[in-house]
């Protein structure tokens, strides 16, 4: 996978984050987790495409750090494809 594509599934893991906001209260700890991660994902995605550094900053999800785990057993499937970017990004950037 090139870096143009990686960081296209990266914007889009940050839109379907953003959908999930749209589900909870602005001032919860998991709007706060979500919104985050979808920051993070957005600079690495920008990273990818512009080699801007700011990767560098954002080393991993914190979506288990702000989202309960009653909230993170509703959303299995993105947690999983928001740590496969991740490691893809991790992946690439040693490439």
């Amino acid at each position: 996978m090139n870096n143009s594509e990686l960081a296209q599934i990266g914007r889009q893991l940050a839109a379907q984050l953003e959908d999930l906001m749209e589900e909870g209260y602005p001032k919860s700890d998991e709007y706060t987790g979500l919104s985050w991660e979808a920051d993070i994902l957005r600079a690495k995605a920008r990273d990818l495409e512009d080699d801007c550094g700011v990767g560098l900053n954002f080393r991993e999800s914190v979506i288990s750090n702000y989202c309960g785990p009653a909230f993170r057993s509703r959303i299995p499937e993105i947690i999983a494809r928001v740590k496969a970017f991740h490691t893809a990004y991790d992946e690439q950037a040693r490439a």
